[in-house]
C-alpha cells in the first residue's frame, strides 16, 4: 500500500518519524497529527476551564472584599473609635456656601448626574455681595455669641457655642495664678539669730521679705458629729416633756450626714467611681463602710429625689422642641445567672435632661412618655421611633450627625468618593457654627439662605451615587440611609428652633458610658430607675453649670424643711434662682 504525503508542511514531525525504526513515514506522521489535535484541543478545554474558574475566583474575591467591608463596618459601630474628623476641602466647602442662596435654583439632573461639589454651573450670586438678599449673621469676634439673641428662645441646641476666632497660639508667661478665695496659712522661713551677724560680729537690721506662693492640697477627712436633743419638762412628773426635734436627714434615723450622702452619690454618678472603689477609700481614710451600705444611701437618696425627677421630665414635655435617644445599660439577672441588656430613654430639652429605665427596647416605652406631646420629635431613624409620628400630631426631625457618621465610616473603609458627602456636611456645620447663640428667627433666616441649597445639591450627588454605586459599597449604604430620611432631615432648615443634630443629647450619655466600665451593671430593676434617677440630676445639673455637689446638699435641706414645689427644685429652675440674687439690683 502506497501513500502519499505532503511532508513539505510536517517538516519537523518527518524528521522525527524518520528517525522510528520499523514504521512506515506516513502513517506515522498521521499519528502524530491526530495527537497533536488531540492536545490541542485539551489546551483549548484547559484554557476556557481556566478562564472559568478565573471568573469565579474574581466573583468570590469581589464578594470577600464586600463582606470584609462590611465585617470592617460593623466593627467599627460596635467597637471603633467616637471621633469623626474630616479634613475637609475648604474650596469645595467655601463654594458649597457661596453657590447656595435664599433664591438659589437646583438644576434639574438625572440620578446619574454626579458632580463635584462646588461646580454647579447654576449657582447664584453670592448673598454676601448682593444688598437685597439676606445674610447669616456671623459673629466677628467683636460681639459676644448671644447677644442677638434670647435665651429663653434657644432649646435644644442650646449647649453649642459659637466657635471662636483662631489667633496663634502664645506661650504663657508667668506663674498660673490662684483664687482668692482659697484658704490662706502663712509660712515663714527666717534666718537663725547665730547666722544673721555681720562682719563685726553686730546683728543685721531686717530689711524686707521676698513673697512667693504654693499650692497644698489637704486631703478629705471625717468628722464625728455629736447630736444633743434638749428636753424641757418637770422631773419626777407625769406631764408630757417636750423633745427638740431630731436632725432631718435624707437617710432617715441612718449615720450619714446629707454631705456624705451628696458625695458618695456625686462620686459614682458624676466621677464614675464605683462603690467598691469607694469604699476601699473610704477605709484608708480611716472608716469601714460596706458596699451594701453606700446602695442604702443611693436609694434612699434617689427616693427622695424622685419628685424632682419627674418634674424635670414635665418640664421637658412642655417645650416645642425635644431630643430623643437611648442606651443600653446592663441589669443584673439572678435567675439566668446573667445579665440583662436594659435600656435608658433620654429626652433633652431647654438644658435639662430626663431618662428612664425600662426593661426593652420597644417603642412602646417613649410613645407612652410622648403621649400628650405635639411638638417636634429629634431622633435617629430607629424603627422603634415611627409609630410616634403616625397619628400627626408630633413632628419628625432627622439627625445630621447620625447621617454624617455612615459616610465618615466609608472614608475610613478607603471609599474616598464619600468625601465629597462630608464636605456638605461641613458646610452646613460652617452655618450652624455662625449663627450659634442667635434667636430662632436669625438662624432660621440663614439656614434658608445657604443651608437649603446645600442640602439641594447633597441630595442629587446621593441619587447619582445610588445609580451608579455597588449596593454593597459603605458609600451606597450611607446614601441610601440618608435619602430615606432625607425629609426629616430637612425639618431643621423649616424650624429655627431645630438644631441640626442630635449632639448634646449624646453628649448626656458619656456619663453613662463611663460609667458602665466603671460599675457595669446595675444590681436590679430597682437599681436601674436610681441610675436613671442620679443620671438625670447629675446631666442637668452639668448643662446649666451647677456643681452637683453644692445643688444636692441644697437640695437635701430644702427637702427635709419640707419643701414640695418640686418644679421649683430643678437643676435648671435652681440655677436661674441663684443667677437672679446674684444679679445687681
Amino acid at each position: 500500500m502506497t501513500a502519499f504525503v505532503n511532508c513539505s508542511q510536517y517538516e519537523p514531525l518527518y524528521i522525527v518519524a524518520m528517525a522510528c525504526e520499523d514504521v512506515h513515514p506516513a502513517l506515522t506522521l498521521l499519528e502524530a497529527r491526530a495527537i497533536i489535535d488531540h492536545q490541542k484541543a485539551q489546551i483549548r478545554a484547559l484554557d476556557e476551564a481556566n478562564i472559568t474558574l478565573a471568573s469565579q475566583l474574581a466573583e468570590a474575591q469581589a464578594r470577600m472584599a464586600s463582606m470584609h467591608r462590611r465585617i470592617q463596618q460593623l466593627l467599627r459601630q460596635l467597637y471603633g473609635s467616637t471621633s469623626e474628623r474630616h479634613h475637609a476641602d475648604r474650596d469645595a466647602v467655601n463654594d458649597l456656601l457661596k453657590g447656595t442662596g435664599e433664591n438659589a435654583a437646583t438644576p434639574a439632573a438625572s440620578p446619574g448626574d454626579v458632580a463635584a461639589p462646588g461646580t454647579d454651573p447654576s449657582a447664584p450670586v453670592d448673598p454676601a455681595a448682593d444688598p437685597a438678599s439676606p445674610t447669616p449673621p456671623a459673629n466677628d469676634g467683636s460681639t459676644p455669641a448671644g447677644a442677638t439673641g434670647t435665651n429663653a428662645a434657644r432649646s435644644l441646641g442650646s449647649t453649642r457655642r459659637a466657635r471662636k476666632p483662631k489667633h496663634p497660639r502664645r506661650k504663657p508667661g508667668g506663674r498660673m495664678q490662684l483664687p482668692e478665695w482659697l484658704a490662706m496659712r502663712d509660712e515663714i522661713l527666717d534666718i537663725p539669730l547665730s547666722q544673721r551677724l555681720g562682719p563685726d560680729g553686730t546683728p543685721l537690721p531686717f530689711l524686707y521679705v521676698i513673697e512667693s506662693w504654693r499650692l497644698d492640697y489637704v486631703p478629705a477627712h471625717f468628722e464625728r458629729v455629736r447630736i444633743l436633743r434638749s428636753v424641757y419638762g418637770f422631773p419626777y412628773s407625769d406631764m408630757r416633756r417636750l423633745y427638740a426635734r431630731p436632725l432631718a436627714c435624707i437617710v432617715f434615723k441612718g449615720l450619714p450626714t446629707d454631705r456624705l450622702v451628696a458625695q458618695i452619690v456625686v462620686d459614682k454618678f458624676d466621677y464614675h467611681l464605683p462603690l467598691y472603689r469607694q469604699e476601699i477609700r473610704l477605709e484608708r481614710l480611716g472608716v469601714e463602710i460596706s458596699r451594701a451600705t453606700l446602695m442604702n444611701w443611693i436609694a434612699q437618696a434617689a427616693r427622695a429625689l424622685e419628685p424632682i425627677h419627674q418634674a424635670i421630665g414635665a418640664s421637658i414635655l412642655q417645650q416645642p422642641v425635644l431630643g430623643l435617644d437611648d442606651t443600653y445599660l446592663a441589669v443584673l439577672d439572678p435567675g439566668a445567672g446573667k445579665c440583662h441588656q436594659g435600656r435608658l430613654w433620654g429626652y433633652l430639652a431647654n438644658e435639662e435632661f430626663y431618662c428612664e429605665y425600662r426593661a426593652t427596647r420597644e417603642g412602646q416605652w417613649p410613645a407612652a412618655f410622648l403621649a400628650e406631646y405635639d411638638g417636634t420629635v429629634l431622633g435617629d431613624a430607629y424603627s422603634g421611633h415611627h409609630n410616634l409620628f403616625e397619628s400627626g400630631e408630633r413632628t419628625p426631625a432627622g439627625c445630621i450627625s447620625h447621617a454624617r457618621r455612615y459616610f465618615d465610616g466609608a472614608v475610613k473603609l478607603g471609599e474616598v468618593i464619600a468625601k465629597q458627602a462630608l464636605d456638605h456636611f461641613t458646610a452646613i456645620y460652617d452655618v450652624e457654627d455662625q449663627v450659634a447663640g442667635c434667636s430662632p428667627d436669625e438662624v432660621l433666616a440663614a439656614r434658608q439662605t445657604t443651608s437649603v441649597g446645600i442640602l439641594d445639591k447633597l441630595e442629587i450627588l446621593l441619587n447619582g451615587w445610588l445609580a451608579t454605586l455597588r449596593p454593597s459599597s459603605a458609600t451606597w449604604i450611607a446614601a441610601n440611609y440618608t435619602l430615606k430620611i432625607y425629609d426629616q432631615l430637612r425639618e431643621f432648615t423649616r424650624d429655627g428652633r431645630v438644631p441640626a443634630d442630635n449632639n448634646a443629647l449624646e453628649r448626656c450619655w458619656r456619663s453613662v458610658g463611663i460609667g458602665r466600665h466603671n460599675w457595669l451593671f446595675a444590681g436590679s430593676a430597682r437599681g436601674g430607675t436610681w441610675v436613671a434617677t442620679h443620671v438625670s440630676i447629675c446631666q442637668s445639673c452639668r448643662l446649666v453649670g451647677l456643681d452637683p455637689f453644692v445643688y444636692l446638699q441644697e437640695v437635701f435641706a430644702a427637702l427635709n424643711a419640707g419643701r414640695t414645689d418640686y418644679a421649683n427644685l430643678r437643676p435648671r429652675a435652681w440655677a436661674e434662682q441663684h443667677r437672679a440674687l446674684r444679679a445687681p439690683a
